[in-house]
């Protein structure tokens, strides 16, 4: 739950992170799921 959360307040916040948290969405969501 916790990378979650960072992957939604990188995504409105922190968009110089896009990247790094689109990854880590990604293979959080794609891991879990």
């Amino acid at each position: 739950m916790r990378l979650a959360k960072e992957c939604m307040i990188c995504g409105k916040s922190y968009i110089g992170f896009e990247k790094y948290c689109s990854r880590h969405c990604l293979a959080e969501t794609y891991g879990k799921k």
